[in-house]
């Protein structure tokens, strides 16, 4: 008999342990679905790495995911487009100017993709219409619009993927206003 705490589950027979992991000593303990030397084989460039109660596919060194979810071999460093600034710093209410800029901004930009992500998840700029590889723009910033932005920038030149990134944190200006009354008196009269 057990309480059924994690990683156990209730079921009709009583408690068994979750899925990605057995029963050993009365204990579920994690399998390691690696041991398999199937795990990842059919995701070429890919290596299997475990975690609790599962695994994921990565990709080995030298490789990266392409927009197709295929591990392909990559190029990854320096391609010479950084934002002007690192942090932008502006007040609510106002616009934010993101700028990229560098050498190779206008040769990338013929044949490159350029993603944006927003603390980790993608982010489409309202002017993705335009030329991505001058930055973006917001308006209206809000306080929800701070965080850190990755432009993750690729080429792909049939045989290897090259990328490089570019990271903007976008924060929120605070001020403050002392305001000082020489005639406090009058405005109290009505």
């Amino acid at each position: 008999s057990c309480d059924c705490k994690s990683p156990f589950v209730s079921t009709d027979d009583g408690c068994t342990c979750a899925d990605g992991y057995k029963a050993k000593g009365g204990k579920c303990v994690d399998i390691d679905e690696c041991d398999d030397s199937d795990t990842c084989a059919d995701k070429p460039n890919q290596k299997c790495s475990n975690t609790k109660g599962g695994y994921k596919c990565k990709c080995k060194k030298n490789y990266t995911l392409d927009s197709g979810n295929v591990c392909r071999k990559a190029d990854i460093g320096e391609c010479g487009i950084k934002s002007k600034k690192v942090v932008y710093k502006a007040f609510i209410g106002t616009n934010i100017q993101v700028k990229l800029k560098g050498s190779l901004r206008n040769e990338w930009k013929k044949a490159a993709t350029i993603t944006w992500r927003k603390n980790g998840e993608i982010w489409k700029p309202i002017d993705e219409d335009k030329d991505k590889f001058k930055g973006f723009k917001i308006i209206d910033f809000k306080a929800e619009d701070t965080g850190i932005y990755v432009a993750q920038i690729s080429l792909d030149d049939g045989d290897t993927l090259h990328t490089c990134s570019a990271t903007i944190e976008l924060l929120v200006k605070e001020a403050s206003v002392e305001v000082k009354i020489d005639n406090k008196r009058a405005l109290r009269k009505p």
